[in-house]
């Protein structure tokens, strides 16, 4: 029984890995945790970007990570970022840490950038904060590498409280894992639904 289970998951990478390793990979996502303006996830005093959540409801959904497993009512913290203003509407960030948690504050998942961009004037949303020389880290498979790391956060209920900018969000972020990485994912998705099967 093994034998043929070895067998089959051998083909079945043999067969998807090829059209895996051309495509990017969704790593986590989740939808806005938040009902309205009344509980940000984000705030921009023209000086500091900070942001984190520490509430209910953030379900983090991780089909790019298939030995973590979704995780409901996550959190997440981030480094508070220095913002420099380049032109009026236009802010350099310093680079910080993005790091996510179980309900038992466990890290799942972190996210390391060296600068970001941020244009709030500008509607602000997915593409008004740029990122630089993103890393994804998973501390289930800490050795993973991946490539072309990138991440949006999709802004809401934009609220304007004195000079505190505040937003809620949904979030999205992605890789091409390198080749090795990408056996590995496939191998541990396939493993998971056959022994799912068998059960």
């Amino acid at each position: 029984m093994q034998s043929t289970r070895r067998a089959v998951l051998v083909g079945l990478i043999a067969l998807i890995l090829p059209a895996a390793m051309a495509q990017t990979l969704t790593m986590v996502t989740f939808a806005d945790p938040a009902d309205d303006a009344s509980t940000p996830l984000f705030t921009f005093d023209g000086a500091q970007f900070q942001g984190g959540w520490t509430g209910l409801n953030l379900n983090l959904l991780t089909p790019g990570l298939p030995l973590t497993g979704d995780i409901p009512d996550a959190t997440f913290t981030m480094t508070t970022l220095s913002a420099t203003q380049i032109v009026p509407g236009y802010y350099s960030l310093s680079g910080g840490t993005i790091e996510f948690f179980d309900a038992s504050s466990v890290l799942v998942f972190r996210i390391t950038f060296q600068s970001a961009s941020l244009a709030p004037d500008i509607g602000f949303g997915a593409s008004d904060l740029a990122l630089q020389n993103v890393v994804f880290y998973d501390p289930a498979q800490p050795t993973q590498p991946f490539g072309q790391d990138r991440f949006a956060f999709s802004f809401a209920n934009d609220a304007q409280v004195g000079d505190l900018a505040t937003w809620t969000a949904s979030f999205t972020s992605s890789a091409i894992p390198e080749p090795a990485s990408m056996v590995l994912l496939v191998a541990g998705g396939l493993l998971i639904s056959l022994r799912r099967r068998e059960a």
